[in-house]
């Protein structure tokens, strides 16, 4: 194994404490967590870019009968598109990580971006608990938990995420869960940020900045397009803009960051796009439509015009 990437493979500490949370949306996604974690068939984590899905998915192992057991974890981004076949299901010279997480879990993080190629050898390793032909089937399947995540920026039609195979969405999606946005998340905001800022400061050997009432409103009033990924990020940058212990002012905040859309995914007609915009929306937050109403930025009245228009929700009250 490459010393250089080593530290991609060592198991997290991560548990559901790190996901404390004074949200119902996420807590739902928390309750959901847990019963999967108890179960020993495969979990597909879905969510926008930098939410924490990873997290969550360690989250998931650590809480689960298999927890003293081996846990690794790969992205395209660890070992290059190229090698991602040889380091999962390993070449003739070497093991496999499914070898070295044998009685654990291995974590394929943003699985919509794996080569189509190997997402097929995890069909067929699903379909039969065993090393596909093709790789080498003299080999000893080991016993696995596979947890997947995906960047959920799906179609309008389908909730398969954009460069998932069906087939392998299909064979996962019984274990599906989804982590929801930071901007679902604005309540844990002020604490999410004291934490960031505490563990940036730890790391610097220096004391914590503090956020000024100002900064806080103007944090929350962001729509967060990098989620966590980003809070982290623009607590750095403004802890080294006020130094140790300083007071951060909204001027000490970096720029937000833009969404990211996969264009080519995404419908051409604006009635199309609205629909995907809310139906989206309420499955981010699980049905609830308070949440989806928060997501969207529009009015009670707006939604369940829109909604009931584009035959997302029925005639029925609207206490949910």
């Amino acid at each position: 194994m490459d010393p250089s990437i080593t530290s991609v493979f060592r198991r997290r500490a991560i548990t559901f404490g790190f996901f404390q949370t004074q949200e119902v949306v996420v807590e739902r996604t928390l309750v959901r967590a847990r019963k999967l974690a108890q179960l020993d068939s495969p979990v597909l984590v879905l969510g926008e870019p930098g939410s924490g899905k990873s997290l969550l998915a360690q989250a998931i192992h650590n809480d689960s009968p298999r927890a003293a057991q081996p846990l690794r974890v790969l992205g395209p981004g660890d070992v290059g598109l190229t090698d991602l076949r040889n380091w999962v299901f390993g070449t003739d010279g070497s093991p496999s990580l499914l070898e070295q997480a044998d009685g654990g879990s291995l974590v394929l993080d943003e699985l919509q971006e794996w080569p189509e190629e190997v997402q097929l050898l995890f069909e067929q390793y699903l379909d039969s608990g065993e090393f596909p032909a093709m790789v080498n089937p003299q080999r000893l399947a080991p016993n696995v938990r596979l947890l997947a995540t995906a960047s959920a920026v799906a179609s309008a039609q389908a909730q398969i995420p954009n460069g998932l195979s069906p087939g392998l969405y299909h064979r996962l999606r019984a274990g599906e869960v989804i982590v929801p946005p930071l901007v679902a998340r604005m309540r844990d905001l002020p604490e999410l940020a004291a934490d960031f800022l505490a563990r940036f400061a730890a790391r610097q050997g220096g004391e914590s900045a503090q956020l000024s009432p100002a900064a806080l409103d103007a944090m929350q009033a962001r729509r967060w397009y990098g989620n966590l990924r980003e809070l982290d990020q623009a607590m750095r940058a403004a802890s080294l803009s006020v130094g140790s212990g300083g007071r951060i002012d909204p001027s000490d905040l970096p720029p937000p960051l833009e969404p990211v859309i996969a264009e080519s995914h995404l419908p051409y007609r604006l009635d199309e796009l609205e629909r995907w915009a809310y139906a989206r929306a309420l499955r981010v937050a699980s049905g609830n439509r308070r949440q989806a109403i928060q997501l969207l930025g529009v009015s009670p009245a707006t939604f369940y015009r829109k909604a009931r228009q584009f035959g997302l929700i029925g005639n029925e009250d609207e206490s949910r």
